[in-house]
């Protein structure tokens, strides 16, 4: 779905381009209230609120572009919660003095079990996490926390033969916070939605001049317990247009 709504983001830019050049044909009043996301550098993509009424006239270019930004808006929305790629399971066989392989890369939420093998043997981690805690094997330890993770056989003299491991465990990624149903409230105030990851700190930054990084300034940062939250700027009242971004931490 990221990929589809990239590409359509590319053809929708193009047809943007068309339609402010081809002559109006269809003559109605329009009520302009739009929402519309603006890239930055930082790959935060903040969002531009504007309301208003205005007695304009519409060609066909410009009405594909009107309906065109709210299928990419729903679009959007829907790509949240398709599912994120899943944990996966790394097997590590055993046997006389070895595993195989002896050094795996996993992402935190991964397991990792030592299995087809043969003899009796344990694993048994050397740092802060004990994995199997030196039970004979086979077992089976999932990685909650980044780190660099050894282990060995606890068996006498199977370590100094050789028969140690490590496990390296790295941060899953995070995707981007998105920032949906936008609306402008009877005060004046702006008031959204944000889509983004559990328990991890969200500042919501705006700004009315995007043309500079230096722009931005910090409104909240909060920390939901949820992955989605409503946060109303109280601030915005007799402004015309406002963009928003959110900022996480690495």
């Amino acid at each position: 779905m990221r990929a589809i709504f990239l590409s359509l983001t590319s053809c929708f830019s193009w047809v943007e381009k068309w339609a402010r050049q081809e002559k109006p044909f269809q003559r109605f009043p329009h009520a302009v209230e739009t929402v519309e996301t603006v890239p930055t550098s930082s790959g935060s993509t903040p969002t531009q609120l504007k309301q208003g009424v205005n007695e304009t006239f519409l060609s066909f270019g410009q009405l594909l572009v009107k309906y065109a930004r709210r299928s990419l808006l729903l679009l959007s929305f829907l790509s949240t919660f398709l599912p994120s790629a899943a944990a996966i399971t790394t097997n590590i066989t055993y046997g006389s003095f070895f595993f195989v392989p002896r050094i795996v890369s996993i992402n935190v939420g991964d397991t990792v079990v030592w299995t087809n093998g043969f003899g009796s043997h344990t694993v048994l981690g050397t740092g802060s996490d004990p994995i199997c805690g030196g039970a004979f094997l086979p077992c089976s330890h999932t990685f909650s926390t980044p780190g660099t993770y050894l282990y060995e056989c606890t068996q006498l003299g199977h370590a100094a033969a050789g028969m140690t491991g490590v496990v390296n465990v790295a941060s899953a990624s995070v995707a981007a916070a998105l920032l949906t149903n936008a609306m402008r409230l009877a005060n004046g105030q702006f008031r959204f939605t944000i889509i983004s990851t559990a328990n991890r700190a969200n500042t919501i930054q705006a700004s009315t001049n995007v043309s500079s990084s230096t722009n931005w300034i910090s409104l909240s940062t909060m920390t939901p317990s949820t992955s989605t939250f409503t946060f109303t700027d109280t601030n915005a009242g007799g402004m015309t247009l406002r963009f928003y971004r959110v900022v996480e931490p690495p």
